[in-house]
């Protein structure tokens, strides 16, 4: 379900699922899971096209019960401005070009924990998921946390 344009590093894909426990154990843990919203960050340093294909094929999504943060960490702001005014939905966060990708990916969690997100996802900026790719990773997780219950 993903596919990338390659490009710069290492070139992969990043699908890591951080939970973080229910707060309360009143409700099954099921109905938890089901309202638990998705945070998707993206950490990017350059490739405003590239991007734009990701955030799009995001908008383009089956599944839309996500939020998705951008960490912008390059030296220039072009990102930030491309992704203010084509995904004005799309949370931005500033980084230093120091942060490197693990840098600016722990920005992004850091930023998804402290605003109540319970579930994280980590895509690179010039990966791009097909509309069922998300849906399906959330129906399988929600499958295995059944069987191990």
């Amino acid at each position: 379900g993903v596919g990338g344009g390659g490009g710069g590093g290492g070139g992969g894909v990043f699908f890591l699922m951080i939970r973080r426990p229910p707060r309360s154990t009143l409700f099954p843990y099921t109905t938890l899971f089901r309202s638990q919203k998705l945070t998707i960050i993206i950490p990017a340093y350059r490739g405003v096209k590239q991007l734009g294909q990701c955030l799009s094929a995001l908008k383009n999504s089956q599944y839309q019960h996500f939020n998705t943060i951008v960490v912008d960490h390059g030296e220039m702001d072009d990102i930030s401005r491309f992704v203010a005014a084509d995904f004005p939905d799309v949370i931005r966060l500033r980084g230093s070009s120091e942060l490197w990708w693990s840098g600016a990916t722990n920005l992004g969690i850091k930023h998804a924990l402290d605003n109540n997100g319970q579930l994280v996802m980590l895509l690179n900026h010039d990966c791009f998921v097909r509309p069922e790719t998300i849906g399906n990773l959330r129906s399988e997780e929600h499958t295995s946390e059944l069987q191990s219950h």
